[in-house]
Formats: C-alpha cells, sequence, structure tokens
C-alpha cells in the first residue's frame, strides 16, 4: 500500500469517526460531559433565565434531556400497574411525567449557579449493560450533595433511567407516591394528579 493511499485511508476513517460513529463514550464520561455542558449554559446564560423560564426548558431539552430514557424511567415508576394500562394511558404517563419530571429540574437551576460537578470513575467488565455513576455536586452556600446515575446501554448508548439523590431514588419516590394513588383510584387517578401537578407549575412558572 502507497503512502499516498494509507494517507487517504486515515483521513478517511478521521472523517468517519468525527461525523458521530466514534466509539461509545463510557457511562461516566457521558454522565460528566453532559453534567459540564449543562452547568455551564445555565451560568452562561443565568441572567437570560430569569427573565425567560422558557430558555431554561431549552437547555433541559438540548443538553439533559437526549441522554434519559424517560419511557423506562416511567414504567418503573408506575410499577406493576403499568402491565394494565392501555396504549393511550401508557402514552400520556410517558407525557405527563416526563414533563413533571423536566419542571422539577427547572425548578431549582437557581441552586446550580455556579455549581461544581465531579463524577467517579467506575470500573466496567466486558458485557456489562447497566452502571451506576457517583457523583458529587457542590452548591454555592448548601451541603455537598452526592448524585448517583443508574444507566443501561440502548442501542448503543447509554441512557439515565433513574437519579438517586443522597441515596434517595427518584424512581422509588415516585413509585410509592403513584401506588398510593392507584389504590385511591387506578391508573386514571395517577394521570389526573399528573397533569394536576404540571399545569400548577405552569401557572407558576409564568
Amino acid at each position: 500500500m502507497s503512502v499516498k493511499t494509507m494517507g487517504m485511508l486515515w483521513a478517511g476513517l478521521a472523517l468517519f469517526f468525527n461525523n458521530g460513529f466514534a466509539a461509545t463514550p463510557s457511562p461516566d464520561q457521558m454522565v460528566s460531559e453532559m453534567g459540564q455542558r449543562a452547568l455551564r449554559s445555565f451560568n452562561r446564560d443565568y441572567e437570560k433565565i430569569r427573565g425567560d423560564r422558557a430558555h431554561l426548558i431549552r437547555i433541559i431539552e438540548e443538553e439533559i434531556k437526549p441522554h434519559c430514557d424517560f419511557s423506562r424511567m416511567t414504567r418503573l415508576a408506575v410499577g406493576r400497574p403499568w402491565r394494565d394500562a392501555t396504549s393511550e394511558q401508557k402514552a400520556t404517563l410517558e407525557a405527563e411525567f416526563t414533563e413533571l419530571l423536566v419542571s422539577t429540574y427547572s425548578a431549582s437551576y437557581e441552586l446550580f449557579r455556579n455549581a461544581s460537578f465531579q463524577v467517579k470513575p467506575v470500573r466496567m467488565n466486558p458485557g456489562d449493560d447497566d452502571i451506576s455513576v457517583l457523583t458529587t455536586v457542590t452548591l454555592r452556600d448548601a451541603p455537598q450533595m452526592g448524585m448517583l446515575y443508574r444507566l443501561y446501554l440502548k442501542d448503543g448508548s447509554w441512557k439515565i433511567y433513574d437519579v438517586a439523590v443522597d441515596g434517595i431514588s427518584l424512581v422509588a419516590t415516585y413509585r410509592t407516591t403513584f401506588a398510593d394513588l392507584y389504590v385511591k383510584g387506578g391508573l386514571e387517578n395517577i394521570i389526573a394528579q399528573l397533569k394536576e401537578k404540571n399545569q400548577a407549575n405552569l401557572k407558576k412558572n409564568r
């Protein structure tokens, strides 16, 4: 193989990988990059966010949401009743629960101004497809908190499906809440409560 041919081959490979076909980032690398990008955006656009909450939602939609599997989050949070839900109910539950999580996250953005975010490296074995990534977040005028991200490999990408803050799991917490709502009024009661909460958050954030 000539030097020229070899050079063209390497150039082609570089172009191939630089256009989105690089090796899948490790789960801790993905969490670190996601967190750092989000914090930079929060800090850079702080004044704009204060006057335009929709801009904050756009940041979350762009920097965080693509790395989460809200479908799996919803299924795990609803728990056993999910099996009894119709397709329409599943779609509504996922949409309303996703909106609630995004709204809840956006309401706490002030806490993350000038925060620092550190990710602990994970040890992986060949074939591992479900991993926990431990991070620490240092906030202004608040105690440092530990955040544990649970991720799984989906279609070649790591997706977050649960987050625990100081040992308290988001999915487990909502599962308890939803179980109580289900006992009192079934799946429609869960949906009604999610819609009510989202409407209240919408009015609050205007």
